[in-house]
């Protein structure tokens, strides 16, 4: 009898979060195939390491699975994410939750960047599921369980890490899609145009698109729009340049401006069958968020970098107007229009940041990094103690605050042999609005490999 070995390596990982180390989980997964690649994570650590090896509760939507379901939107590539869930609240908002949590505590990032996103306290991320598109993604990381070590506060429930594809080649897709609601009734369009290229030390990416959905109108029949629909325009461009000694240096361009609306209707009677009155109400969803960044990095066998500048400004302006008109006898009579409320919001969001990655001896790979960021915001949305009412209408409020937060944090990736990795990190935030805190995290992960004699 031949005899055949076959190893199996399980993998525990021990998680504590908070200073004081109050919650620990264990993690559990088993690799069946020595000879499967593993793939690559590095939003968990901030440097590149296997899922395998990673202190955290790792998922990967990799470019092949996002092809084979089609995934248009971020929302898309979310759906089969195990412990994420993507839904609308009562007013419509997408929202995204991990395991349970506020949207809120979930920090969504396209490159390692935070988006500029919506003032309000319960709707931070809304709707960037639905604006985040996939025709320039490589992969989504998403981190299930709280980051707040290496990300902050607001990634409390976890992190997804939208990963663009890097131009390795010269080539394009243009992309258009037509959709009908349940009722057969067009749903809107949209399309999609990418082109990248290299050439020597140079690369650039486009991708431009148009979007146009339609209204759906309540089954009931009550003239009701169910949904925001209008235009949207995404654009975003990049450019890179590589240096002889490897170093890369990349500016990037994006920006995507919404123009969207919803109606509702309602009849009011003062005599039945002679007077009654028709009030039609419309709000109207405008927003802009334009992106800028500049970046420069490098690695060798000795340490990995990245220092990088970036600033996210969404400028909002929601609109409602009401019009009614009088009906007697079935003849339509006076037309009334209100003035509309106009609801403000813009937020600049800029940051600077740096982190470097370096072995110190066999058993080290140390991680140190520094934030900077302002988050500047003004409109409507803010009433400060004193701030002037004109009109007795709180829409005609207008304010400005800004907030500014430091931070530094540093990570130790710690191997006493083969077999065992252990990863502490601590990071230290700064808000001349809330004051100092202190975020710590341990892991710790075993490998063993077993042997089966058959």
């Amino acid at each position: 009898m031949r005899r055949f070995v076959k190893k199996r390596s399980l993998i525990f990982t021990l998680i504590g979060s908070s200073f004081l180390f109050s919650g620990v989980t264990a993690h559990a997964e088993e690799v069946t195939e020595s000879f499967t690649l593993d793939p690559m994570v590095i939003t968990a650590t901030r440097t590149e390491m296997s899922v395998k090896e990673s202190p955290s509760a790792v998922e990967i939507v990799s470019s092949k699975k996002l092809e084979e379901t089609q995934a248009k939107t971020l929302r898309d590539a979310l759906k089969s994410a195990l412990g994420v869930n993507v839904f609308n609240d009562f007013q419509g908002r997408s929202n995204v939750s991990i395991r349970g949590s506020e949207s809120r505590h979930v920090l969504i990032m396209v490159d390692g960047k935070r988006l500029g996103g919506e003032l309000s306290y319960n709707s931070a991320n809304a709707w960037d599921v639905d604006r985040i598109r996939m025709e320039d993604v490589e992969r989504v990381e998403i981190i299930r369980g709280p980051a707040g070590a290496l990300y902050g506060s607001d990634a409390m429930a976890g992190v997804i890490n939208v990963i663009t594809k890097t131009p390795e080649k010269n080539a394009g897709s243009i992309n258009y899609e037509y959709g009908w609601y349940e009722n057969g009734k067009g749903a809107g369009y949209k399309s999609n145009v990418y082109l990248q290229g290299v050439e020597k030390n140079v690369s650039y990416k486009l991708n431009a698109g148009l979007n146009n959905n339609r209204p759906y109108m309540d089954p009931a029949g009550s003239g009701d729009e169910m949904n925001f629909y209008g235009k949207e325009q995404p654009i975003s461009l990049s450019v890179g340049y590589k240096f002889d000694n490897g170093n890369q240096l990349s500016a990037d361009f994006s920006r995507i401006k919404e123009d969207n609306q919803k109606g509702s209707s309602s009849v009011t009677v003062m005599r039945p069958g002679e007077v009654w009155q028709n009030k039609k109400s419309t709000i109207y969803n405008d927003n802009k968020r334009t992106d800028y960044s500049l970046t420069y990095k490098g690695d060798d066998e000795k340490q990995s970098w990245i220092i990088r500048a970036y600033q996210s400004v969404y400028d909002k302006r929601y609109t409602s107007q009401d019009v009614t008109q009088m009906f007697t006898g079935g003849k339509p009579g006076t037309i009334t229009v209100k003035d509309p409320k106009i609801d403000t919001v813009k937020r600049t969001l800029s940051v600077i940041e740096g982190h470097d990655s370096w072995h110190m001896g066999d058993k080290h790979y140390l991680t140190a990094g520094l934030e900077y960021r302002r988050d500047n915001s003004e409109g409507t949305r803010l009433k400060k103690k004193g701030t002037p009412v004109a009109g007795g209408s709180a829409y005609n409020a207008y304010d400005e605050a800004a907030i500014n937060y430091t931070a530094v944090y540093v990570q130790d990736e710690f191997k006493p042999d083969e077999k065992w990795l252990i990863i502490p990190s601590v990071r230290y935030d700064y808000s001349d609005k809330f004051g100092s805190e202190i975020t710590s995290r341990l892991a710790t992960i075993l490998i063993m490999r077993l042997k089966t004699y058959v």
